[in-house]
Formats: C-alpha cells, sequence, structure tokens
C-alpha cells in the first residue's frame, strides 16, 4: 500500500476514533461526578444503560421515547408561540420609545 493509501486509513480511523474517545471521556467524567457526591440525584451511565436495556426488553422504549419527543415538541411550540408576540411586538416600536417594562418611558 503506498502512503496515500495509509494516510487515508489513518483519517478513517481517526474520524470514528475521535468521537468515541470523547463520548467515553464524558461517560467517565460523569461516573466520577457521580461517585463523589455524597447524595447523587442523577443516575450513572451504567444506570442509565441498563435502564435503557431494560425498557427495550419490556417494549416500552419506543412507546417513552415518541411520549418524551411529543411533550418536548409541544413545549417548543408553546414557547415559539409566545414569544412571538413579544419579538414582533418589539420590533414594530421605534428604538428608544419604551423602556424594559414595555412601558413608555417618562
Amino acid at each position: 500500500m503506498d502512503s496515500d493509501g495509509m494516510k487515508k486509513v489513518e483519517r478513517n480511523h481517526i474520524r470514528w476514533l475521535a468521537p468515541l474517545l470523547f463520548a467515553v471521556s464524558l461517560a467517565v467524567i460523569w461516573e466520577w461526578t457521580i461517585r463523589l457526591q455524597a447524595a447523587p440525584l442523577v443516575p450513572g451511565p451504567w444506570a442509565v444503560a441498563k435502564g435503557i436495556v431494560e425498557l427495550a426488553r419490556r417494549g416500552l422504549l419506543i412507546k417513552y421515547v415518541v411520549a418524551s419527543l411529543f411533550r418536548v415538541t409541544w413545549g417548543y411550540l408553546l414557547a415559539v408561540v409566545t414569544a412571538i408576540p413579544s419579538i414582533t411586538d418589539r420590533a414594530s416600536r421605534p428604538y428608544g420609545s419604551a423602556n424594559h417594562t414595555g412601558l413608555p418611558s417618562a
């Protein structure tokens, strides 16, 4: 194999190895922070992985994922719907015509 071929192989290894090392590093940091806490509020990565496997075995994983995505979607849509009137109202006023409360300046 020529040197260009070796460089491509090395680049391909780096392409998948770098994200994998990053994910493993995050999991290790997560586990360490959980173990350092006296009363952990969040489960560690191993407990989360076991929980995902258990939900998949019971056939509930897809159901719960869909339910969560439904709630996230509605929450996002409600945030957008309530934010857009505020943004368009501020954009229609000339600069400096109202203070931060939305009331006219004295």
